[in-house]
């Protein structure tokens, strides 16, 4: 059995923590995984042990700012019977493990992106890491052997043009059949929330991060609810701007309209409460939760700025992030002026054009054996 150390699985229940719980829990058996998180625990972490898989928890870069190559050389000198060092990035700030992967273990090294940009704060810090990316660029690519990513555009943003051929494509798989539209779990979860069958919810799902540009969705939610009575909104995930989303919607009164789940384990059944998602994010590498709702027979209105390679069916519908909000609330009024809250005997449907576009869990098995060779 191939063993696989996986670098790194966040905290948060987002879109990469759930493809490598779609994958390696209940469906790979061909490999052994342990994985690193920089946090206490990462999301999923009672799963992956109940499957035998070791979690190990390192400090992070920010909190050993001049130790951070120490603690990498220190760990892969202890652990150092991997057959691969697969490591999760959008950026090549982690070219420690790439480096000392190489230097302290016979393992492939594995590089995925998962991003098109890194997000940055507007200070200082962006233009040391700027540099730092430079720097660092010739080390990840000198010390891996297997370039993955997400889609193309993500490959091509950390690894550069010249590599294009050399870039792998790994889909966002997703266990379709627990996304299929399920009109008794939109029915119950709306009662849970007090919110009539004839509502028009509209939601935000993943993390509430500055990647994801959370202003500019609270203000969309704002000027849709000062058009419309007949609304409701869904958000959820967690982040860094859930303090900032709860604060935007008590100031102004829309604490009657809005509900904020948090994270949630059963993320699939708020895509058949909804009848939008939004998602008008600064950049993504292929969103994970774009893929779910269109399994779900879900309309998406996504930033141009995310890849067309998202649009797997006719659901998709690009609008840009600039200039204001104004197209996305006039686009979400035409949608809702048309809706049909009885007709979704056609959302049940479009499962099957996932599937057939390969982006199924059942094709796991074929496709990692291609990328592990």
């Amino acid at each position: 059995m191939k063993k696989i150390l996986l670098v790194s699985l966040s905290k948060n229940f987002g879109g990469i923590e759930r493809l490598f719980h779609n994958l390696f829990v209940n469906n790979v058996k061909d490999y052994h995984l342990d994985i690193i998180t920089f946090h206490e625990k990462c999301a999923y972490q009672e799963d992956f042990e109940k499957e035998g898989y070791k979690v190990y928890s390192l400090p992070s870069r920010s909190k050993k700012k001049f130790a951070f190559s120490k603690v990498v050389k220190e760990f892969l000198s202890e652990h150092n019977d991997y057959d691969y060092i697969w490591v999760n990035t959008a950026s090549t700030s982690m070219y420690e493990f790439q480096y000392w992967g190489k230097r302290l273990t016979n393992a492939k090294i594995i590089t995925h992106s998962h991003g098109t940009e890194s997000e940055k704060n507007g200070n200082i810090t962006d233009l040391i890491n700027s540099i730092l990316a430079k720097l660092n660029y010739k080390k990840v690519i000198k010390n891996t052997d297997i370039f993955l990513a997400c889609s193309k555009k993500a490959g091509i943003a950390l690894f550069g043009k010249k590599y294009s051929d050399k870039i792998i494509l790994l889909n966002n798989l997703i266990d379709v059949q627990k996304f299929v539209f399920n009109n008794d779990i939109r029915h119950d979860i709306r009662k849970k929330y007090n919110i009539n069958d004839n509502k028009f919810v509209i939601s935000v799902i993943g993390r509430l991060s500055n990647q994801k540009n959370i202003p500019f969705a609270m203000e969309i939610i704002k000027q849709v609810a000062k058009s419309n009575d007949n609304v409701a909104f869904f958000v959820t995930g967690d982040g860094e701007l859930k303090s900032f989303a709860e604060n935007f919607v008590k100031e102004h009164s829309l604490s009657d309209k809005v509900v904020f789940t948090g994270n949630v384990l059963n993320v699939q059944d708020y895509y058949s409460v909804s009848d939008i998602l939004i998602t008008p994010s600064f950049f993504e590498g292929f969103p994970l939760s774009v893929v779910e709702a269109q399994s779900n027979g879900l309309k998406c209105i996504l930033s141009d700025k995310i890849t067309i390679e998202t649009k797997l069916t006719d659901l998709v519908e690009f609008l840009p992030i600039t200039g204001g909000v104004n197209i996305w609330v006039d686009k979400i009024n035409q949608i809702f002026g048309n809706y049909d809250f009885k007709d979704f005997d056609k959302r049940k449907n479009y499962n099957k054009i996932i599937i057939e576009k390969k982006f199924d869990i059942k094709d796991a098995n074929s496709l990692l054996k291609e990328i592990l060779n």
